[in-house]
């Protein structure tokens, strides 16, 4: 935009509107964290995510998960958490998670059937994602959730 444009945007915008706009829209957004241990499925959803316009956090440990969560624990509105991971996996995760993060809502994402999965990881998540999923079956999960409707297990 041309100096002449922009002053004429300035006078008619103000230029404190027009710099709060962008500080308002990134509070807006909702901050979502990814633990998964599979790359390509966590780069998939990372990117979907931010695409539908949510602030994603990722990691590929649940050690790491919690860290971050440590450091942001009132920002993390929902967690997608894996269950099958290797040395600390998503029941154990799920655990400290409740302790640092009691109001973030879980979504557990799994290859497993219900009935595989042990009771206080079942039990313990806000809703579970089967993979395959869709990313619309993803996000349409996590708005429900946020919106006070869970709805049922999704699978593809």
């Amino acid at each position: 935009m041309s100096g002449f444009f922009q002053g004429l945007r300035r006078l008619f915008v103000g230029n404190d509107q027009e710099q709060s706009r962008p500080a308002a829209a990134a509070e807006e957004k909702i901050s979502v964290l990814i633990i998964d241990d599979d790359r390509s499925l966590l780069d998939t959803m990372k990117e979907l995510l931010k695409d539908a316009g949510f602030n994603v956090l990722a990691s590929n440990t649940g050690v790491k998960g919690l860290n971050i969560l440590r450091y942001a624990p009132g920002q993390v509105k929902v967690v997608l958490l894996d269950f099958n991971m290797p040395e600390f996996d998503g029941a154990r995760t799920l655990k400290f998670i409740r302790q640092l993060c009691p109001q973030a809502k879980v979504i557990g994402v799994t290859g497993f059937t219900d009935q595989s999965l042990p009771a206080e990881y079942r039990d313990g998540v806000d809703g579970i994602v089967h993979k395959p999923f869709s990313g619309s079956q993803l996000i349409d999960r996590i708005k429900g959730l946020l919106g006070g409707a869970g709805g049922g297990p999704v699978s593809a």
